[in-house]
């Protein structure tokens, strides 16, 4: 059997690394949300060895298809509050074999690490690289979603060989306890501290959406003031439509970098970046146009996440900076 077993895996890789690349690509569209900060998505095939130690291990295994992460993907984003947002596109967009599948599980009390999600998928539900190939039909996969602490946790523990509980001492197995209640407690504090400058943007909104009076300039703000400023949706909408672009908002992509530009300018609160915006809005699409010709160049300064055909918003700010730069340069 274990000699049958092998030469069937080995007739049948190109196929699985054929199912794996079209799985990854279908995750890829599937998860194509400006607003999530997904780290990875990556693919593995099943090494032989260990493939043939699993059937040896259970007798339950009789046949290849029974053995269901021969074709492993790993999706890793970096907050747990994002988790859920793409399980809910995996069980909308792929058919889930319930029964196999491990929806984080809690880790035993008597055993190291901290789970992630699995889950055992089979084919896609709609229109897709996988449901457009039949070859791929009785394939099964594997897909584990993490975030990036759980996957530190995954790949260090890996190298230093703990794949087993028992194969640690007491000494050493304190510390693992000790490390990943750690990695534990930080994806929920992460978790809570976006929660948190979430809510606080949003008490920034009520206190003046025009001019946002004396607010000083910081990250936070800045994000609120994206979200909502009228000359800056306009502005940023303007210059997407200049580029064919259409406009997304990323929290995240309002970095330090954007903050420093801005107080480079002189700009002591969002109040005084609204005017500037406002005084300088013809200036600002001048900017774009003049520069449009050497978009990549400026796009090395601009520290937005950008995916194809799309402008992030607070574009405007960026091009105010440049606008006005450009004449000390």
């Amino acid at each position: 059997m274990k000699n049958s077993i092998q030469e069937e895996y080995q007739k049948s890789i190109k196929l699985y690394e054929e199912f794996a690349e079209a799985l990854v690509n279908d995750l890829k569209v599937v998860l194509k949300y400006p607003d999530l900060n997904i780290q990875l998505i990556n693919k593995r095939l099943k090494d032989p060895t260990s493939l043939i130690l699993k059937f040896q291990s259970n007798d339950k295994y009789k046949k290849l298809n029974d053995i269901t992460d021969i074709v492993g993907i790993r999706i890793v984003t970096t907050y747990l509050s994002e988790i859920p947002y793409i399980c809910r596109q995996i069980e909308d967009k792929f058919n889930i074999d319930n029964h196999n599948t491990n929806k984080n599980e809690p880790v035993k009390e008597s055993e190291f690490g901290y789970s992630s999600i699995h889950y055992i998928v089979h084919g896609a539900k709609e229109v897709s690289f996988l449901s457009n190939n039949d070859k791929f039909s009785n394939l099964i996969a594997e897909i584990q979603v993490r975030t990036l602490l759980q996957h530190a946790w995954a790949e260090t523990s890996h190298k230093i060989d703990y794949k087993s509980d028992n194969s640690v001492s007491k000494k050493h197995k304190r510390k693992l306890f000790r490390i990943s209640a750690l990695l534990e407690l930080a994806d929920q504090e992460f978790y809570y501290l976006r929660k948190g400058t979430v809510k606080s943007q949003k008490e920034i909104i009520p206190q003046g959406v025009n001019d946002y009076r004396d607010l000083p300039i910081n990250v936070e703000n800045l994000q609120a003031f994206v979200l909502e400023s009228d000359i800056c949706n306009i502005l940023d909408k303007k210059i997407a439509d200049l580029s064919n672009n259409n406009l997304h908002f990323n929290r995240d992509s309002i970095t330090e970098k954007n903050l420093n530009h801005v107080q480079k300018l002189g700009l002591n609160s969002i109040g005084e970046l609204n005017k500037s915006l406002r005084k300088k809005s013809k200036e600002i699409i001048e900017c774009y146009m003049e520069q449009n010709s050497t978009w990549d160049e400026f796009m090395n300064a601009f520290p937005e996440k950008h995916g194809n055909g799309s402008s992030p918003r607070g574009i405007s700010i960026t091009y105010l900076y440049f606008s006005i730069y450009a004449k000390y340069d």
